[in-house]
């Protein structure tokens, strides 16, 4: 598989994906922003890539990998929600970072459920970062200055409400054989992340105070996908129907 051209999002989680991925995979890997990549892999730029999940949606001719993705179940995550001061009252939610469907459309979903009412979404390309504006922060954005220790896990909210882990990101392919090879030299990955995870936080910088909370908060981060996850996609994928979002039922191809 070593001329397989893999794409992935520059995030946090995927380069610790990456990391652990056999040499063979490695060769050739391009980054690409969570909003572009799955265009890239429908327009053949791309053999397998690593795709936000609500992607699926709109890209009914994808197969998905049934063993390899990122998918989260606790406080660590790839999004954060911040809060103004003293206020959980949102009616205004400004996107920030690596932003993904999955933000877009699971962010108005997750508060209807809370709040009992619609929240305004709205992609934020300021500058700085308003303390008086509710805000859902995606990607490395959420580690400058520990930013993160400071938010709420999107994706522990989402896994409560699903009643399953919250599959973040998924492989994907328009090849299904491809798919498949792909997913027999994807093995013991967690385990390589778990081996080489202090070696590997060194290359980022980060500080004392960082790198035990990521090392506390692991356990909650997941690299291969169960039934548990599984059933849990698909049921986060009926969510838009059901809050008419969509007008049709997603069918997940598991490879």
């Amino acid at each position: 598989m070593e001329n397989v051209r893999l794409g992935v999002p520059q995030n946090f989680f995927a380069s610790l994906l990456l990391f652990a991925l056999p040499l063979e995979l490695q060769k050739n890997v391009k980054g690409y922003s969570s909003a572009t990549i799955s265009k890239e892999l429908e327009d053949g730029n791309i053999d397998i890539a690593l795709v936000p999940t609500c992607d699926l949606l709109t890209h009914e001719d994808f197969v998905i990998s049934s063993k390899a993705g990122i998918a989260f179940d606790g406080e660590f995550s790839n999004s954060f929600l911040y809060y103004k001061e003293d206020s959980k009252d949102v009616k205004e939610l400004l996107l920030r970072g690596d932003v993904s469907s999955n933000e877009i459309i699971l962010s108005k979903l997750l508060f209807i459920e809370l709040m009992n009412h619609e929240v305004e979404v709205k992609i934020d390309t300021s500058q700085y970062r308003d303390e008086n504006n509710h805000y859902l922060i995606s990607g490395m954005d959420n580690f400058a200055s520990n930013l993160l220790m400071e938010g709420f896990s999107f994706a522990d909210s989402l896994a409560e409400h699903i009643n399953a882990p919250y599959v973040n990101y998924i492989f994907a392919s328009k090849d299904k054989e491809l798919l498949a090879k792909f997913n027999l030299a994807y093995e013991n990955i967690e385990e390589v992340i778990a081996d080489g995870l202090e070696n590997f936080l060194k290359s980022f910088g980060f500080d004392y105070e960082l790198n035990n909370y990521i090392q506390e908060n692991m356990d909650g981060v997941y690299f291969e996908l169960t039934d548990n996850e599984t059933d849990g996609l698909k049921e986060m994928l009926m969510l838009p129907y059901y809050k008419g979002i969509i007008d049709h039922i997603k069918e997940v191809n598991f490879i």
